[in-house]
């Protein structure tokens, strides 16, 4: 009697929450549709949930395989404000045909990822080893990538991270420059009575060079540069004949290696959330060129005593150069910001000649010293292209040379300001080639009217 008494409570209780059921049980067995629905709607939960999962392995995998990424650890990557490299992801979601509609997880965490490498992997062959993914199309532009980051920087920073990474380069300078040269007086004022020297100078320089950086630590490297220079310069002077529309012209051009260059970068302080990376740089600069001191100069054409040329041209500055410096760099993606600041010592040095025309004239030289600035920034396109631009600037003091038993002499006009504006791209051609490309125009008489260079940094 008791049972049947709680057994009635029971369902007098239970009656509120299973007449819903019953009601929506009935409705679906009389709408099929929603039936169909309701699956569609589960399957579409779970396909998510998989498409996330195996975007988040893959971009793991594209982790540990890329140099880059393997030196970071997942702090720094927060640090950087990239989270996880959900660039990759995103890339590899593409890669491997996930479906439209599916979304990308932007700064997928670190945990899915971890979670998604500890699970056991589905559609793996006998051997236990993975399919591959995508077509070999697809996997050779996946090994092309590097970071977004690692290429903007490419040319602008270190890339301590590398033990060894070789560079091979080509520049090509060009100058024109014009002078009008007075000798004589000015009479009532108005009517110019001596001499009128018009001048043409055109200069085409071609530097062919190799570069080293070895990294000693992950916060030390040593760099090496070996150039090679191939230069010619046409120099054109009216006054032929004594007459100031006709122009006599010379050519001379030369070849032979150049200044060698040598020095270190260390890493001050790592970049973080509110700091940028911080690199002291040293670069020691031997006159291993030929030296412009001392060169005879010749007159080619008879007629036209206003056109003097020199017989040889240098590849070289001739003296000891010592150039420290303090860069900077901060990323945060898409735009890399940069700069640098530094200080051109150029050394005194004895030579034999001085000025060619005069025949006792050895004593000493103190080129100019320097003070360089610069800055600008990168865009990162993706994870294999960046484009830049930046200023920079070398403003530089007079030269000054001391006779024997003399003091020192300042050279009029010797004093420069060189500024030039700069555009670049770089690409990487694969994960260990990159392409960087820069073209600069001169801003100042004193800078070269364009410059175009082309390197190929390679990784180990």
């Amino acid at each position: 009697m008791n049972f049947h008494r709680k057994l009635h409570r029971c369902m007098a209780a239970a009656a509120p929450l299973l007449l819903p059921a019953a009601a929506a049980a009935q409705t679906l067995a009389a709408d099929p549709l929603a039936v169909l629905q309701q699956q569609v709607q589960q399957l579409r939960q779970q396909l998510v949930q998989q498409q996330l999962e195996i975007g988040a392995l893959r971009a793991r995998v594209v982790q540990l395989q890329q140099p880059g990424w393997q030196a970071l650890s997942d702090a720094q990557l927060l640090e950087r404000g990239k989270g996880y490299p959900s660039d990759m992801i995103d890339a590899q979601l593409m890669q491997g045909g996930a479906i439209a509609g599916v979304p990308a997880r932007p700064g997928a965490p670190l945990q899915l990822a971890q979670a998604s490498a500890a699970a056991p992997q589905t559609g793996a062959g006998a051997d236990g080893a993975l399919p591959e993914l995508g077509t070999s199309r697809q996997q050779a532009a996946a090994d092309a990538r590097q970071t977004p980051t690692e290429v903007a920087a490419q040319g602008h920073a270190p890339q301590f991270h590398r033990k060894l990474t070789l560079t091979a380069g080509w520049n090509d300078t060009y100058y024109d420059r014009r002078q009008l040269s007075l000798s004589g007086f000015l009479a009532l004022d108005a009517i110019f009575l001596g001499n009128i020297s018009v001048g043409q100078t055109k200069a085409q320089i071609h530097t062919f060079d190799l570069a080293a950086q070895y990294g000693l630590s992950d916060d030390l490297t040593l760099n090496l540069d070996l150039p090679y220079v191939v230069r010619s310069s046409t120099f054109l002077s009216a006054g032929q004949n004594a007459s100031s529309t006709a122009i006599s012209e010379a050519s001379v051009s030369d070849n032979a290696i150049g200044d060698v260059s040598f020095g270190f970068d260390w890493r001050l302080l790592r970049e973080h959330e509110n700091a940028p990376d911080v690199v002291a740089s040293l670069k020691v600069t031997a006159p291993t060129g030929t030296s412009p001191f001392g060169i005879a100069v010749t007159q080619p054409d008879a007629s036209n005593s206003n056109l003097q040329v020199p017989q040889r041209l240098p590849t070289g500055n001739g003296v000891w150069t010592i150039n420290p410096s303090v860069s900077f760099l901060k990323s945060n993606d898409p735009v890399v910001l940069f700069g640098s600041v530094g200080y051109l010592y150029n050394v005194a040095r004895d030579v034999g000649v001085i000025d060619p025309a005069t025949i006792d004239s050895s004593g000493r030289v103190k080129l100019g010293d320097g003070f360089q600035l610069g800055g600008g920034f990168a865009l990162v396109l993706n994870d294999r292209a960046s484009v830049s631009t930046s200023v920079s600037g070398l403003f530089a003091r007079s030269t000054k040379v001391q006779l024997p038993g003399q003091g020192w002499q300042t050279v009029t006009g010797s004093a420069s300001t060189n500024v030039s504006l700069s555009f670049g791209m770089n690409y990487a051609l694969s994960s260990h080639l990159t392409l960087s490309a820069v073209l600069q125009a001169g801003l100042t008489p004193d800078a070269p009217n364009y410059a175009l260079s082309l390197r190929f940094p390679y990784t180990f």
